[in-house]
């Protein structure tokens, strides 16, 4: 406690919660709090909270529990990116695609930006190219903080000039979450052979 007259003073602490029954820290706030004299007693003026940065930071380096809503909602968010790729939604794949998107897919000496990304989906939407069955067999996941890494493996059956090829693999694909939104900033694909 500092005092700076008789009539002001400034409180700065840390306060530091806990789960009951344990030793976990679920919060970590630093608090400066201003006192004013009024009428002979002291009352609080004004108050500033933050969340301790380096405990925050901690915190988004450590994985998250991934609930059976938000795994719901990572694995609607990938299906959106499969399903917009291959019908060239380019709508749909500007709002699940940054500018930042970096993707190795498999057979490809290339690496592909949100460029090549989206004339890939453009050229196989112009080829006639159609996706039958797209579908995954096995799904892993890592939150930490917003980001969020599926381990899959996959399959998909595309059809282009009235022929019908399977291609599957292992897959690893990245999003972010921005705000409510989940976007795919990357992926490296591979047949797994």
């Amino acid at each position: 406690m500092n005092f700076y007259s008789p009539q002001l003073a400034v409180a700065s602490f840390i306060a530091e919660f806990y789960r009951k029954g344990d030793n976990v820290t679920t919060s970590r706030l630093h608090i400066m709090d201003v006192y004013a004299k009024r009428n002979g007693s002291w009352i609080q003026a004004a108050s500033h909270t933050v969340v301790d940065p380096e405990w925050r930071a901690e915190q988004m380096s450590r994985p998250a529990t991934v609930n059976p809503q938000m795994r719901q909602r990572i694995l609607t968010a990938r299906e959106a990116v499969w399903k917009a790729y291959f019908a060239n939604d380019r709508d749909a794949l500007e709002k699940l695609i940054p500018e930042e998107a970096i993707a190795i897919d498999d057979a490809s000496e290339q690496w592909s930006n949100r460029t090549a990304i989206l004339a890939g989906a453009k050229s196989f939407a112009d080829s006639g190219g159609e996706a039958r069955e797209v579908g995954v067999s096995r799904t892993e996941m890592q939150v930490y903080g917003n980001t969020v890494i599926i381990y899959t493996t996959y399959s998909y059956e595309i059809e282009m000039n009235g022929k019908r090829e399977t291609r599957s693999g292992r897959g690893t694909e990245i999003f972010v979450r921005r705000g409510n939104e989940l976007i795919n900033t990357g992926w490296h694909l591979d047949s797994g052979k």
